[in-house]
């Protein structure tokens, strides 16, 4: 299956690395340091005391990584509009796409999905 990430932060990053464990080709929308630090050393996931490094295809250009079965938009709800006007390449008739936007406050995840509690995902800097 060919997975883009469409924000390679801290939730998009995870399901980025787990896509490639799985045996999946992904792909990672990103700028600029995010986009030369997933060029230099793939996309990197610290998890149990372990780093996990996975190669991934990183291009600014959606049209780079073309039609994905799979587009994971993951990003904050402010870069929602830019990410609606420039995802169209990477969709096709049968793509899929899952959001999974990020940015709820702690108070508002204990309030509503208790079973998410005590997980955490951070970046500390760059593809990590």
């Amino acid at each position: 299956m060919k997975a883009a990430i469409y924000g390679a932060g801290a939730i998009g990053g995870w399901i980025g690395v787990k896509l490639a464990q799985a045996g999946h080709e992904v792909g990672v929308v990103a700028r600029g340091a995010t986009l030369a630090a997933l060029r230099e050393q793939g996309l990197r996931l610290i998890e149990g005391g372990a780093t996990h490094a996975v190669n991934v295809r990183a291009a600014e250009n959606p049209a780079e990584l073309g039609v994905q079965d799979l587009v994971v938009v993951a990003v904050k709800g402010p870069a929602m509009a830019s990410v609606a006007t420039h995802v169209a390449p990477l969709l096709g008739p049968q793509t899929t796409v899952l959001t999974a936007m990020n940015g709820c406050t702690v108070v508002v995840l204990r309030r509503s999905a208790r079973r998410f509690c005590g997980h955490a995902a951070q970046v500390d800097r760059p593809g990590r």
